[in-house]
């Protein structure tokens, strides 16, 4: 079950999504601030043309703003192709057939696994390509073994890197996240990740610290196609085996922290809320350093899955705590929004609801149009709401 499971409004269609998209950019500001430093004029009616995600009461706020808000600036048309387009050059990633059937390196014919070069399209088998792997594993890949055996055409990207790329690729398809792609295609796409990551598990048998990233890989593939991901993690990936420290660069497998927040991912995506809750403040929130609790991208995304267990166990008052928090680090976040208001309501607060989602459509992912849609489809369903107790209490 992927996590937006949440969303309580029926899905988009593209003939939906246009009129909403529109109504959109008429809501009104005057439920947030302006931009500008130390402005905190209400209703800001300009922003920012290149990233519409910072508002401006006035142009001399905006200059003043501009050299902080330069360094976050992106171009919301480039984001808004890159979702459109998702999918789109998978002809460049697709591996291509092979112009030979015996593998040039043992003469095993035919084939029982192979992987085919990109520029040439001369294959070899996965086991001669594990014996180069385990050859070169201790040498920079991008220098070592770069020419075809049968044509010795130097390769642009040595043949592991090929298969990583083609990897990652594919996994993403399979995300539901920011994805316009079909729930069929992105299965179809997840097998085809699946595969790759299978032969590159073969190649990478002598290298365990390699082995349990791809392991990871595997478990948040089945995680995105809604099967069984947590037998994959704890079959191959031991807690113990994992160092501390996140993002250590010298170490090459992920660490235990992200092996942690996996885990409390698939456990949420499984609807087991409280092992996701326990994992979140039990197991992860005391490894980081309290120094940097204030400004830690960890501490965010930490509270940003809790806030969401927190809303499906019915903990309205924890889910709006939490909400804040990730809001007061980051305001353009996925379905937060979407958490308080819904909290909000279920405790009788419906015009902070209304309020709450009236905000969501002008910050939340921006460049997602049938995200922007769908909110605003849930917040004339608030705003409904209202007028409809609004009645009923002057009847």
């Amino acid at each position: 079950m992927s996590s937006s499971s949440l969303h309580h409004t029926k899905p988009i269609n593209d003939e939906e999504k246009s009129p909403l998209f529109e109504l959109s950019q008429t809501i009104s500001r005057e439920c947030i601030e302006c931009d500008g430093p130390m402005c905190y004029s209400k209703n800001p009616q300009k922003k920012c043309s290149k990233c519409h995600t910072s508002y401006y009461c006035s142009k001399e706020c905006q200059k003043k703003d501009w050299k902080e808000h330069k360094q976050k600036c992106t171009d919301i048309h480039q984001i808004r192709e890159g979702i459109k387009n998702l999918g789109n050059d998978v002809d460049q990633f697709q591996e291509r057939e092979a112009l030979n059937t015996i593998c040039p390196i043992c003469l095993e014919e035919p084939m029982k696994s192979k992987v085919a070069l990109n520029d040439c399209g001369h294959a070899m088998c996965v086991r001669c390509i594990q014996n180069w792997y385990e050859k070169n594993q201790h040498e920079s890949l991008n220098e070592a073994g770069q020419t075809c055996p049968l044509c010795h055409h130097t390769w642009e990207v040595n043949i592991f890197k090929q298969m990583e790329e083609r990897l990652f690729y594919y996994e993403r398809l399979s995300d539901w996240f920011q994805n316009p792609l079909s729930i069929d295609e992105r299965r179809k796409y997840g097998e085809i990740a699946l595969a790759e990551n299978a032969k590159l598990l073969s190649i990478t048998i002598s290298n365990s610290a390699v082995q349990a990233g791809f392991y990871m890989t595997r478990a948040r593939i089945l995680d995105h196609m809604g099967k069984e991901a947590m037998q994959v993690l704890e079959d191959h990936c031991k807690e113990a085996d994992f160092p501390d420290l996140p993002d250590d660069e010298a170490v090459q497998q992920p660490s235990l922290f992200e092996l942690l927040m996996l885990k409390a991912c698939i456990h949420q995506n499984l609807e087991q809320y409280d092992k996701a809750v326990t994992i979140y403040f039990d197991k992860l929130l005391p490894t980081l350093d309290e120094r940097n609790q204030g400004d830690n991208w960890n501490i965010y995304r930490i509270y940003c899955r809790a806030a969401r267990c927190a809303f499906k166990l019915g903990e309205h008052e924890n889910c709006i705590k939490r909400c804040n928090i990730v809001l007061n680090f980051h305001r353009h976040v996925e379905e937060i929004y979407e958490c308080k208001a819904l909290s909000l309501r279920a405790l009788g607060k419906l015009d902070e609801a209304i309020e709450t989602m009236n905000v969501a459509i002008i910050y939340e992912t921006p460049g997602d149009d049938k995200n922007t849609a769908r909110l605003v489809k849930m917040y004339q369903e608030l705003c409904d709401l209202r007028a409809t107790k609004e009645i009923q209490a002057t009847q």
